[in-house]
């Protein structure tokens, strides 16, 4: 799986979002309001991956549960998928 559109993740006015650039933002009409984990989540569907190494990758960078951080993952993943933005 992997993001549809491309996205530069910055802070603003001390938040993190992800705005769509290149031909994402032609297609893609939003802004996506993140917290860290999922800012890393999205950083790493920028190339194609599956849940597992999304689930990795997070464990090496944060504190946790494999079983919950996993749950995590694929929670905010299905709502991706649900918005269009991972294919």
């Amino acid at each position: 799986m992997k993001a549809k559109y491309d996205f530069e993740i910055m802070n603003l006015d001390d938040e993190l979002v992800a705005v769509p650039v290149g031909d994402g933002s032609e297609r893609y009409h939003g802004v996506l309001k993140l917290n860290e984990t999922a800012a890393a989540i999205l950083k790493l569907l920028a190339q194609d991956t599956d849940e597992e190494k999304i689930v990795d990758a997070i464990l090496r960078e944060y504190a946790g549960e494999k079983e919950q951080i996993a749950g995590y993952v694929h929670e905010y993943v299905e709502r991706l998928k649900a918005e269009g933005i991972v294919e």
